[in-house]
């Protein structure tokens, strides 16, 4: 059985590598689309990725982790989260 010390590390590096992996991603489709679109819509779909960046944040608020993380959660507290993060 591998240690909690190994485990944490290796967690680590796999998420790690997911973030990095998607920030390049995130890099090559601004540069791709960029290139392809005028200069005004790119500027159009640059506001609105801010927008969508900062909504993004209120849905990774870790309300999924909190429900994951409570002994007692009812079909209230799913239902709440589910619909919060449709709403956001």
């Amino acid at each position: 059985m591998r240690t909690t010390k190994t485990s944490v590390f290796s967690n680590l590096i796999w998420r790690f590598g997911e973030r990095c992996g998607a920030e390049v991603v995130q890099i090559l489709v601004s540069v791709i689309l960029a290139r392809i679109l005028a200069p005004e819509a790119f500027g159009t779909i640059a506001l609105i990725l801010v927008f969508s960046n900062i909504l993004q944040v209120f849905v990774d608020s870790g309300l999924g982790n909190a429900l994951i993380q409570k002994k007692d959660a009812d079909d209230l507290d799913f239902s709440s989260v589910f619909y919060f993060n449709i709403l956001v």
